[in-house]
């Protein structure tokens, strides 16, 4: 009889077979779901831009420029940009020199001077017609010694 007893338990599948792979399905099911829905919520929120893409592409100077040089900026043309501003801060973050322009490049005047063997940052921000504003990637640009 235990013989018998035995040989029916073996070929009886285990009671707890199915609820190991019911468990196993339902994880693989949430962790779809999950990604699904943070997928689908990231993509209804505003881009962020990250690393290089940037909604005002500054041109020059980029790098470095050299002691001699005078300082012209210049970036591209936003749409529907009605005025631009640029900004140029030494690395200390103190403002030497901010101007508000129509077109897409501007010389430092003579008051200004980038001093050689310092790093500053640029940027510019585009106004539009609608008044929305757009802000370049903040550029650093160092100025060789002469």
């Amino acid at each position: 009889m235990e013989i018998a007893w035995a040989a029916a338990r073996a070929a009886r599948p285990p009671r707890m077979a199915w609820r190991r792979y019911a468990i196993a399905a339902s994880l693989v099911l949430v962790a779809g779901a999950s990604t699904l829905m943070w997928r689908q919520r990231g993509a209804s929120r505003d881009e962020t831009l990250r690393g290089a893409e940037s909604p005002v592409t500054l041109v020059a100077p980029l790098g470095e420029i050299a002691g001699d040089q005078k300082a012209r900026f210049t970036w591209r043309r936003v749409g529907q940009a009605e005025v631009y501003t640029i900004v140029v801060v030494d690395t200390a973050g103190t403002e030497l020199f901010a101007a508000e322009t129509r077109d897409t490049a501007l010389a430092l005047p003579d008051s200004v001077h980038l001093a050689p063997g310092q790093s500053y940052l640029w940027w510019v921000q585009a106004r539009r017609t609608d008044q929305s504003t757009v802000t370049a990637v903040t550029q650093r640009v160092f100025v060789r010694p002469r």
